[in-house]
């Protein structure tokens, strides 16, 4: 026992030894992706093992897609409106039975058109539909839409022909200009504009011009006539072109300027196709506020160096530079079809999650993994579990915001699918894609569109369940509705939370006391707004008003506001004698109070916020004065991005790239709190610049960014920037030099840009040989930017002896080699930038450190202030308060240096003056407002006169004692919004007499008349004649609706046809037991389809013929008769014995036997049970000895036994005789 227990010891610790030194640590909650022969999956070429979650993280919001394609069968051709209906019902059912929520439909497949064209040829698919009276796009986008389904409109930009086609191009051309000669200006018709791929396929020749127009001219066409979600293009760009194709484009004159070879000029050919896409796109959404994306599905693999891979790269096969897509932000998603399974020996999909993830990573462009379904259970996809095994792999990383899936039809039957399919999909359906979410928020429209709470949400009590409602929004995709569980914070990450996305704005939900309802609404963007909480079911009883007063937490949220409203208004309309009893009155005071203060706050916090810089560069204290009684503090959302001091004004680190973080704004006051997030951009470029770094990543240029660089590779920064157009360009350490004099200081960076500065008020010649143009290669040059910021020189001269004047305040900027090296080389070759072409210089250092520079930027914005004179109460007064936070922001040496500071300090007197006026002006007003009511009084009913004194005397009292006019208007708001609702005499007649016409035409409308008897149909009648009596005589609303809900609640107990024939068929049979076993069993089957027919019966007669079938074959089925079997029974015993053969003592027990037997016939219910009484009574009496017989008898008796016993003796002796 002791040399086990060692030895197990001594295995222990190896192991542990081995789990040390393996190379793979495992995180927390990670796990090793297991093989299919049940060993550890590694990356290509590494011991490195590739790890998974060990559970699912359920995301919130996540794109789900699928490809759908005529063209490959997954939906059928269009025949006609009928069929395409049902067939596009069929598609988004299946959907949503797996949680799908975005579809890429194909509309051109090849330079054709599935959609109403007058640029492209209808596709063959689609020949019978006629767009004039039935456009099948347009249902099939709306109907989507109606689901919370995104369309994507698949698009293939180039391709013409896929293959086998022999002919030469300009034949094809000929016979397409023949064939469509409507479509005269379509570039297939022009030879010169194809190019041949392939086996014998065709495109159009992305180098041309011409072609790029008709893509954006065809794309153009679809947004202006459809709503889709996104452009959508997948893997054809230049596929299979020989290298000589193209040779005459790429040597036409200026179609090649950049002077590039072959393989680059073809991908800025596609890249010249993105960038034009991308501002088309963007002028769409500025002139329509439509966001339509456009997402590129291009092959798996960008280049094999980058992602570890040995597959085709479609950097170099493709022509298509994907990185430089996201880089530059041209595209807004990127869906790399990432097909291959984890056990693919050269491009395994776990190698392609991690190096897609970090290629996204920095940049507003969504990341979507492509799975191609259709592989299993080749291609790597060997496991079992190769599904899951995807999905906890990717799930890792936070940059990938959603999959789709190639393709539609692998979806229609998964039982008959590999096992991998059959595993993975229903895993999908059943838990991970169970529930509907919204798709992964637009990461490019995230700041671009509006987020906006759902108005008026309310509740509506109904037996066991309540309906939530609120208004319906416009351009959102839908609403979100979580339930929390009581005194749980909704998290809206949670799924547990989340309880429906749907699209319309009513959902019917459980009445459960101890869950809190939220809405959200969902953007274009997919952005999901701030959760509003439905209030309580509230009712207008003294308890009721109890109960609601109860139930408001002490503080109130703005989020109580109707709560509190609503509360308000059912006190205002008790009795006196009923307000008398609501004893916690105080309550619901204080609680207005509350929502007025913190209306109040959130007013002062917003202006604070409006006045707030959103994008610091320099040292900057926040603002934290209020026109309200308090101070706003600060603090970052998260505090791991905390890069700036928000108590001292201190910027911390120095961050170039854009750098958009979330502040939480707060103000206190009074055990009160109301906050506000603020996004702020603590980077140097602005949000949506493309910045411009030495070797590219921004850690070469500042230690305070991520990256590769250290110190021996550190370049930094001067702390001076150009910026042309949307680009912002990084002047190298010490590689900005002021010129003073002709004496020129030597280049620090000799491979950077040098930036020269003529600080002087002189003109400075410089000898260009003695700077750092370059001068012995061609294809630099050097820009030379007058003091107004205009390129006033753009040279590729060479010549080192040329002289050079720069005037005063200008900048002289010669490109250096690493320029060239930029991933957007704006500056190479020089003579790219035109003359006039306007560049931004900004000298952060002297922002930052120089007093006088401080000063003037504020006195400049105190001089741009209106005079006190001229201001009025319309004046807008923020720029007073930036003006104001401006000064105190300065050192004192800077505040010393403000000459107009009583300009701005006599303005603000004037405007709190005006403040003053207006207050008074506005409470004089809103009291006036209140009169009005009390002067019509004797319009209202006395009970309604008593609600509008007590609104009245309560709201007086509060405006007199504002401090403001925003709670001077929150006040007469909230009394004008209570008394409006009060109706007149003449309204309340009204009101009642149309609730009466009302409720009688709901009761009319109530039940189907065509679903009952003759004879039902007649007691309807009568009962609804009642109801209408009484409903005429009614005093109120009220008691119409009990009237109303009374005579539902009787007219629901009147049986249709239906319930009758139910009825009918479940009771005709009596008594099941008067039949035979085999009949009652038949009957029980009769009866069970019987009723499944009534069920599925559409008419009246249907359900006629199937009762009259069924009494039919009932009526033919002969009950058992159970009488006369026990008569034949009780004779039967009778009959048994002979009383004369018993003594009278055995005679007494033999007829005792026969009675008891009788009795127990009378009691049983089938043939079995007689027989049985009959046998066990006859045994019984044989059991009783008979009178003596003669001797002779006894004799034969003892003979009997003698034979019976000799034969048994006999047989024993045979049966020994066997063995």
């Amino acid at each position: 026992m002791h040399l086990k227990r060692f030895l197990l010891f001594v295995l222990l610790i190896i192991g542990s030894f081995l789990m040390i030194n393996s190379g793979v640590e495992a995180a927390s909650g990670t796990t090793p992706i297991k093989k299919s022969d049940g060993t550890d999956l590694k990356y290509r070429n590494s011991s490195e093992t590739v790890l998974r979650l060990t559970e699912y993280t359920y995301p919130t919001q996540d794109l789900r897609g699928v490809w759908i394609s005529n063209y490959v069968g997954d939906i059928a051709s269009y025949s006609s409106e009928s069929q395409f209906k049902a067939e596009v019902k069929s598609v988004l059912d299946l959907m949503e039975e797996y949680g799908l929520n975005a579809m890429v439909f194909h509309i051109r497949i090849h330079n054709d058109a599935m959609y109403d064209s007058d640029l492209n040829p209808r596709r063959s698919y689609w020949k019978n539909v006629n767009f004039e009276v039935f456009d099948p796009l347009t249902y099939l986008i709306e109907e989507s839409h109606k689901r919370g389904i995104e369309f994507h409109a698949w698009l293939n930009p180039y391709r013409v022909v896929s293959s086998g086609y022999d002919g030469t191009l300009e034949s094809f051309a000929l016979n397409y200009r023949n064939t469509y000669p409507e479509f005269a200006n379509n570039p297939a018709g022009d030879a010169s504009l194809l190019l041949r791929m392939g086996d014998n396929g065709i495109i159009l020749n992305p180098g041309e011009p011409r072609v790029r127009e008709h893509i954006y001219e065809t794309i153009q066409e679809i947004i202006d006539k459809y709503d889709v979600d996104a452009i959508h293009f997948d893997d054809y760009f230049y596929n299979s072109i020989n290298d000589s194709e193209d040779n005459v484009t790429y040597n036409k004159p200026n179609y090649n300027p950049h002077k590039l070879n072959k393989a680059d000029w073809r991908r800025e050919q596609v890249n010249l196709l993105m960038a034009g896409i991308d501002k088309l796109l963007d002028e769409h959404f500025e002139k329509t506020g439509k966001i339509v994306q456009l997402g590129i599905s291009p092959t798996g693999i960008y280049k094999n160096s980058l992602s570890g891979t040995a597959g085709q790269e479609h950097f170099s096969s493709l022509y298509c530079d994907s990185v430089a897509w996201i880089q530059n932000e041209w595209v807004d998603y990127l869906m790399p079809q990432t097909y291959w399974g984890l056990e693919h020996i050269t491009a395994g999909f776990a190698q392609l999650t991690r190096f897609w993830s970090s290629a996204a990573e920095g940049y507003n462009v969504n990341l979507y993994m492509a799975h191609g379904i259709y592989m299993a259970p080749g291609s790597g996809w060997t496991n079992p579990d190769e599904i899951k095994n995807r999905f906890l792999n990717l799930e890792m990383y936070d940059r990938i915001d959603g999959n789709c899936f190639y393709k539609f039809s692998y979806f229609k039957d998964v039982m008959n699918a590999a096992e991998q399919l059959k595993r993975g999909l229903p895993l999908l359906k059943n838990d991970y894609y169970a529930k509907k979410v919204p798709g992964s928020v637009v990461r490019s429209y995230a700041d671009k569109v509006d987020s906006l709470k759902v108005n008026n949400l309310s509740v509506t009590k109904k037996t066991s369940t309540m309906v939530l409602s609120w208004d319906q929004m416009e351009n959102v995709r839908g609403y979100v509705v979580y339930a929390v569980p009581k005194g749980q914070t909704l998290d809206k990450n949670n799924i547990d939370h989340l309880y429906k996305y749907i699209q319309t704005n009513n959902l019917e939900v459980p009445l459960n006391a101890n869950t809190d309802y939220y809405v959200s609404s969902v953007n274009m963007a997919n952005v999901v707004s701030e959760a509003v909480l439905a209030g309580e079911v509230l009712t207008g009883s003294v308890e009721g008003v109890i109960k609601g007063i109860d139930s408001l937490k002490d503080p109130v949220s703005l989020a109580d506001e109707g709560k509190v409203l609503a509360i308000r208004g059912f006190y205002e309309a008790l009795t006196p004698a009923e307000k008398a009893q609501i004893a916690n009155y105080e309550k619901l005071v204080k609680a207005e109070s509350q929502i007025l203060a913190l209306k109040e706050m959130r007013s002062a916090l917003q202006e604070v916020i409006q006045r707030t810089s959103r994008h610091v560069v320099t040292d900057y204290v926040f603002p934290t004065n209020t026109a309200f009684d308090g101070t706003v503090a600060w603090r970052f959302k998260n505090p791991n991005e905390a890069v700036h001091d928000l108590v001292s004004g201190t910027r911390l680190k120095e961050i170039l790239s854009a750098y958009p973080v979330t502040l939480v704004a707060s103000f206190a006051k009074d055990n009160l709190v109301y906050e506000e997030e603020v996004v702020v951009n603590f980077g140097i470029t602005k949000v949506g610049e493309t910045p411009l770094f030495y070797r590219n990543p921004p850690s070469s240029m500042t230690k305070d960014e991520e990256g590769p660089y250290n110190e021996a590779s550190h370049i930094g920064w001067s702390g001076k920037v150009l910026r042309l157009n949307n680009y912002v360009f990084f002047i190298a350490q010490n590689n900005y030099l002021p010129l003073t004099s002709s004496d020129v200081p030597g280049t620090y960076w000799v491979s950077c840009a040098t930036l020269y500065h003529n600080v002087t008020e002189s003109d400075i010649v410089i000898r260009a040989g003695d700077t750092a143009i370059i001068t012995d290669i061609a294809g630099y040059g050097y820009l030379i930017i007058d003091a107004n910021g205009s390129v006033r020189v753009s040279s590729l001269d060479r010549d080192p002896n040329a002289m050079i004047t720069l005037k005063p305040n200008e900048l002289l900027l010669a490109v250096r080699y690493l320029d060239s090296q930029l991933t957007n080389p704006v500056f190479v070759p020089i003579d790219k930038v035109e003359v006039g072409t306007k560049i931004e210089f900004t000298d952060y250092t002297a922002l930052r450190t120089d007093p006088l520079t401080q000063a003037e930027q504020v006195m400049a914005m105190i001089d741009a202030l209106p005079n006190p004179e001229d201001i009025t109460t319309e004046t807008d007064v923020l720029p007073f308060a930036l003006a104001r936070d401006a000064y105190e922001a300065l050192s004192s040496e800077a505040k010393a240096l403000v000459a107009n500071l009583a300009k701005l300090e006599n303005g603000e007197r004037k405007i709190r003056e005006l403040q003053e006026q207006a207050l008074n002006d506005a409470k004089q007003n809103a009291l006036s407002e209140l009169n009005r009511y009390e002067d019509s009084l004797s319009l209202y009913s006395d009970a309604n006169q008593q609600r509008i004194r007590g609104i009245i005397d309560n709201a007086a009292a509060q405006i007199q004692s504002a401090q403001s006019i925003t709670q001077v208007q929150a006040l007469i708001e909230s009394a004008l919004a209570l008394l409006e609702d009060i109706p007149t005499i003449e309204e309340e007649t009204a009101l009642l007499n149309e609730h009466k016409v009302l409720a009688k035409e709901t009761l009319s409308k109530y039940l189907n008349l065509g679903l009952y008897s003759d004879i039902q149909k007649a007691d309807i009648d009568a009962y609804l004649a009642e109801a209408y009596e009484a409903i005429d005589q009614a005093g109120s609303i009220d008691e119409v609706n009990a009237i109303v809900a009374d005579s539902k609640e009787l007219l629901d107990l009147v049986p249709t046809v239906w319930d009758e024939a139910k009825t009918f068929v479940a009771t005709y049979v009596e008594d099941l037991s008067v039949y035979s076993e085999v009949d009652q069993r038949y009957i029980e089957i009769l009866i069970e389809r019987s009723l499944n027919n009534i069920e599925q019966a559409e008419t009246k007669a249907e359900v006629e013929e199937i009762v009259a079938t069924f009494k039919s074959w009932i009526d033919a089925l002969s009950p058992i008769d159970y009488e006369a079997m026990r008569s034949a029974a009780k004779s039967a015993l009778d009959t048994y014995v002979k009383p004369n053969k018993y003594t009278e003592e055995n005679r007494q027990a033999v007829l005792e036997i026969i009675e008891k037997a009788k009795a127990e016939i009378d009691s049983a219910t089938t043939q079995e049970a007689i027989d049985e009484i009959v046998a066990n009574a006859k045994a019984a009496i044989d059991a009783i000895p008979k009178k003596a017989a003669g001797l002779n008898c006894r004799f034969g008796g003892a003979y009997l036994y003698i034979l019976i016993a000799a034969v048994g003796v006999v047989l024993i002796g045979l049966r020994k005789k066997r063995y």
